[in-house]
């Protein structure tokens, strides 16, 4: 490895490290801050005491959800440039598929009470 090519890529992380700087940190707690919510279908979930299988599948709906959040909310949430039309689709769809996880746990629960 040349030195020309180890100052490009010297240059390259602290570019990188500048930009991750860039995100508020206050923007991260509170993305993560809201996950706290989810104790609340959680432990009405675990009060009706249901089955094996239904609360497996509870417990892996609120995963994928909370997973789906977090990569929407935290994975380069300031970005300079203009998302891309496949990224853009992307987001739009995992945004449809976090809204129907949420509308399934939500007909759960009302189907409980």
């Amino acid at each position: 490895m040349d030195n020309a090519n180890a100052g490009v890529r010297a240059e390259t992380w602290n570019i990188q490290v500048q930009r991750n700087d860039r995100i508020p940190r206050f923007w991260s707690l509170v993305a993560v801050a809201w996950l706290i919510l989810l104790s609340i279908p959680l432990g009405t979930l675990l009060q009706a005491h249901p089955s094996s299988g239904r609360l497996l599948v509870a417990l892996l709906l609120v995963t994928t959800f909370a997973g789906l959040y977090l990569w929407l909310t935290l994975h380069d949430p300031f970005r300079d440039a203009t998302l891309t039309s496949v990224a853009l689709h992307q987001r739009v769809l995992l945004l449809a598929l976090l809204t129907a996880i949420g509308l399934v746990q939500c007909g759960g629960s009302f189907a409980m009470v």
